[in-house]
C-alpha cells in the first residue's frame, strides 16, 4: 500500500499519524501470512522502531479494527490484516519452519457442517482452526533429505 494511502487511512480513523505507525501499517499490509509483534517487527524497514512501540500499534490498530486477532500459539498472539482476512478460513503452521499459512475459504457447505457438529442446547459463535505438518518447501526438502538417505 503507497505510504499516501496509508496516511488517509490514518486519518480516515482519527489516529495519529506517526512515521512510525505508517510503517508498521505499510508492513501489515504487505504481509501474505499471519504474523506476531515479533515478525512484525523484524520486517519492518525503519529500524529503530523499538519493539514496545510495536505492540502498542497493533493494539490500536486492533481497537480501531485495521488488524485482528487470528491464534495463540503459546504465549504469542498472531494477527492478520483486517482488510484482507474478510472470508472465514483456517490456518496451517508448519512444523519445521514454523511459518503460518491461510488456507482457502470455507464454503457455505462447510459451515454449515461445522454448525452441525454441535450438541443441542450449543450456540457455535466461533471457531478457530489450525491444522499443521509440513509446508511445500519443507516437504520437499524432507523429500530430497529421504532420497539422500536411501541411496
Amino acid at each position: 500500500m503507497e505510504r499516501s494511502r496509508v496516511i488517509a487511512l490514518l486519518k480516515q480513523l482519527n489516529i495519529n499519524k506517526t512515521n512510525q505507525r505508517v510503517e508498521i501499517l505499510r508492513c501489515i499490509n504487505e504481509m501474505d501470512n499471519p504474523f506476531s509483534a515479533r515478525i512484525l517487527h523484524e520486517s519492518l524497514l525503519i529500524s529503530d522502531i523499538d519493539r514496545t512501540t510495536v505492540y502498542r500499534t497493533l493494539a490500536c490498530f486492533k481497537e480501531k479494527g485495521l488488524v485482528q486477532f487470528v491464534f495463540k500459539s503459546g504465549r504469542t498472539e498472531y494477527f492478520s490484516s483486517a482488510c484482507k482476512e474478510t472470508s472465514i478460513h483456517a490456518h496451517f503452521q508448519c512444523e519445521i519452519c514454523g511459518k503460518r499459512f491461510c488456507m482457502k475459504p470455507f464454503s457455505s457447505a462447510d459451515l454449515s457442517s461445522i454448525q452441525k457438529m454441535a450438541e443441542p442446547g450449543f450456540e457455535i459463535q466461533g471457531f478457530k482452526l489450525l491444522f499443521t505438518g509440513l509446508c511445500p518447501g519443507c516437504k520437499k526438502e524432507e523429500d530430497r533429505r529421504e532420497q539422500d538417505f536411501t541411496k
